[in-house]
């Protein structure tokens, strides 16, 4: 399993959501392409819980400025298997044409 922090666009209640629906990933889909904003990664889904929080703590702990925090999704992504095609692909386009599937575990708020 791999998680992703990436931030989504989608309609968010405060706290946090669960089980949300699997979305089959389309080919060259836009929301994979490179923005210039590193996604992370992560193996346990407790880890990346843990790294939003943090981060979600930092952005609203400073009181002198007006919070900037957007609430977070958490994905589970499911990729294509590591073949030396698939390894040149990663490389080459980046990991959108990698991408099976998708499902939103969490939405910090």
């Amino acid at each position: 399993m791999i998680f992703s922090d990436r931030a989504g666009n989608c309609g968010i209640r405060q706290g946090v959501q669960q089980e949300q629906p699997n979305y089959e990933a389309e080919p060259n889909e836009d929301r994979w392409k490179d923005t210039g904003t590193p996604g992370f990664f992560f193996a346990e889904l407790d880890e990346v819980r843990q790294a939003v929080i943090e981060l979600r703590d930092e952005v609203t702990s400073n009181e002198d400025d007006e919070p900037s925090w957007s609430p977070v999704r958490i994905e589970r992504i499911e990729l294509l298997a590591p073949t030396a095609q698939n390894l040149l692909t990663l490389l080459n386009e980046g990991i959108g044409p990698l991408v099976q599937s998708y499902e939103i575990v969490e939405t910090i708020a």
